[in-house]
Order: structure tokens, then C-alpha cells, then sequence
């Protein structure tokens, strides 16, 4: 079997095992987690579709500030934040999760679902939320 079949529980282990000498070339077990293809589908998927759910909020925020009908509603940007800010900001966030979602998978794999279904709802309410300002 292949590093992408094994069960991200068991990659767990073997990293600890390793930790403690246990198993041989852990350093190659290490590397083999950090390659996009060896991420488990369903944890590719739920990524992918919270970077949608992102990118779409960005969209839908830009597009209402510039036609006067919204105002942002996040403190931390003021009412009409500059387009560059959102922009950044939204890549930020993008980079962050999927950077969380890795380190997740590498050092508490059993909380990685847990973690992309709540911010895929969080993320999807946002938009949700977005569209009464869109039509």
C-alpha cells in the first residue's frame, strides 16, 4: 500500500512510534505528508470547497460595496473597506486554513473533518447571508 491508503490515525502513530525509534524512516513519512497528492480526497474536497466558499464572499462583498448596496459588517475592516484590504485579507484567510488544515493532518488527524465541516458552515452562512445584498 502506498502512504496515501494508510488512514491518517495510523500516520499519527507511526509518527509517534517513530519519535520514540520504533520505526525505520520516519523522515520519509514526513515528507510523503507534506505532497498535495498524499492529502486524503475527502480532506482535499472540504478544502477546495471552503476556498470556493472564500473566493465567492470576496466576490459578493466587493461587488455590493462598489454598487452602494452593503456595508462590511466585520469590525476589524470598518463599513467600506478598501478593496486591496478584503483582497489581502481573504488570501490570508485562505492560506491560513489550508496551512491549519495540514497541520491538522499531520498532528491531530481525528480533528481535521471537525474542523473543515465548521468552518465550511461558518464560511457557507457567510455567504448565505451575502446574497440578500447580491440581487
Amino acid at each position: 500500500s502506498t502512504q496515501s491508503d494508510i488512514d491518517p490515525r495510523t500516520r499519527k502513530a507511526n509518527f509517534e512510534a517513530e519519535s520514540q525509534g520504533d520505526i525505520p524512516n520516519f523522515h520519509a513519512l514526513d515528507d510523503s505528508l507534506h505532497k498535495n497528492h498524499e492529502i486524503p480526497k475527502a480532506v482535499r474536497q472540504r478544502e477546495f470547497a471552503y476556498q470556493a466558499l472564500n473566493f465567492l464572499d470576496l466576490l459578493q462583498t466587493t461587488y455590493c460595496l462598489e454598487r452602494g448596496t452593503c456595508a462590511e459588517t466585520n469590525p476589524i475592516y470598518g463599513k467600506n473597506p478598501h478593496r486591496t484590504l478584503l483582497v489581502v485579507s481573504k488570501l490570508a484567510s485562505g492560506v491560513l486554513h489550508y496551512a491549519v488544515t495540514k497541520t491538522l493532518l499531520r498532528e491531530e488527524p481525528e480533528l481535521v473533518d471537525e474542523w473543515q465541516i465548521a468552518t465550511i458552515a461558518i464560511q457557507g452562512g457567510v455567504v448565505m447571508w451575502n446574497m440578500r445584498f447580491c440581487f
